[in-house]
């Protein structure tokens, strides 16, 4: 299969990839998570008895089997290309392998965005989960550096010119102060945006009605340890704007890093000493400091991601096709950048071997 772009290209996927992050994108995590969704609203249709028990064994079994039948994957792919997102293709696929009953139960009064954008708040929350573990790694890290140089001289620099005297413990906590509020950040907005979405076709509970969907809602919810929303979020995007947001927060602060290594490895100033360095294919002299390089320009194609993003807020009345899918392409770009950026940012901070002037502790 042929590269879909550099994050999976033979050659440069080592740059602009991250497997793990990739891993969210596969079709068996989208299928693990509408199966949960249906796993979880046929169980609670069945304790709030508005299904028998029989159904919701039914139910159970296929589900389970069929999200490992290579069928269902290919029905999806095909569904997908058709209607614009593989729901339908899968109820369908499921429904196909049920007695009337409980096809007629299956699915009750859900739409296809209940499962979509459940699906996206589980890998975001995932996504979320492996940067900051990736960010705990590197201001490690970083706190290992100063220890070993953080006395050391630099001269500060503003508007890229020659300043004042500064220690390298001043440089590196502007790259460790904002790491540890991208933490605090992401705990305090997962009750916000880790949240179930339950609406059905118009977001308005039926056929339950506002009441009995709501109770639905919670009980799902909880299975599926998600949140509980004021209610359903078809047409107001702000929670994913505000993950979007965040991701770019984390790509930014990566990439000021970066940028910083660049600039202090430039010849004439010295101020860091990688242990690799790129070749030129001209000049034998130079060593580039590719990693560097390679983060700031990811850094900022995450930041026009987010501006895409913004727009994607813009949904016609209770659903929008074109914004939904606009946000799709905008949080994918978002995540799998920052993924390579924290991928990145541990491999650049490992090749660091000195920082300052030597001998000016």
């Amino acid at each position: 299969m042929e590269a879909a772009g550099p994050g999976d290209h033979p050659w440069y996927g080592r740059l602009f990839g991250d497997a793990e992050m990739a891993a969210l994108f596969a079709p068996a995590f989208e299928l693990a998570a509408w199966r949960d969704w249906e796993l979880a609203h046929v169980a609670v249709l069945g304790a709030l008895g508005e299904a028998p028990a029989s159904c919701v064994k039914e139910i159970e079994t296929a589900l389970i089997e069929s999200v490992a039948d290579p069928a269902l994957g290919a029905a999806v792919a095909e569904g997908a290309a058709r209607d614009g997102m593989g729901v339908p293709a899968f109820v369908a696929h499921i429904r196909s392998r049920l007695s009337p009953e409980a096809a007629a139960l299956f699915h009750r009064g859900a739409t296809s965005q209940d499962l979509i954008d459940t699906m996206w708040v589980l890998r975001l929350r995932a996504g979320r989960g492996i940067l900051l573990e990736r960010l705990e790694w590197l201001d490690r890290a970083l706190a290992g550096l100063e220890d070993r140089f953080g006395a050391r001289r630099l001269m500060g620099r503003t508007r890229m010119q020659a300043a004042l005297p500064i220690r390298v413990a001043d440089r590196i906590r502007l790259w460790r102060e904002p790491l540890l509020r991208i933490g605090e950040r992401a705990r305090a907005m997962g009750p916000r945006v880790d949240v179930l979405q339950y609406g059905g076709p118009v977001g308005d509970g039926r056929p339950f009605g506002p009441e009995r969907a709501r109770a639905l809602a919670r009980e799902m919810a909880a299975r599926l340890g998600l949140h509980l929303p004021e209610g359903p979020w078809h047409a107001m995007r702000d929670r994913m704007l505000d993950q979007g947001a965040w991701l770019a927060t984390v790509a930014g602060a990566l990439g000021k890093f970066a940028e910083d290594v660049a600039l202090m490895s430039q010849q004439g100033i010295g101020d860091v000493r990688l242990a690799a360095g790129g070749r030129s294919s001209a000049m034998a002299h130079k060593r580039n400091p590719v990693k560097a390089e390679i983060m700031v320009a990811m850094a900022r194609k995450a930041s026009a991601a987010l501006g895409v993003l913004s727009g994607a807020q813009i949904h016609e009345q209770e659903r929008s096709g074109a914004a939904w899918a606009l946000e799709w392409l905008a949080l994918s770009e978002l995540l799998l950048l920052t993924g390579a950026l924290g991928r990145q940012a541990l491999v650049l901070v490992g090749e660091i071997e000195a920082l300052g002037e030597k001998g000016s502790a």
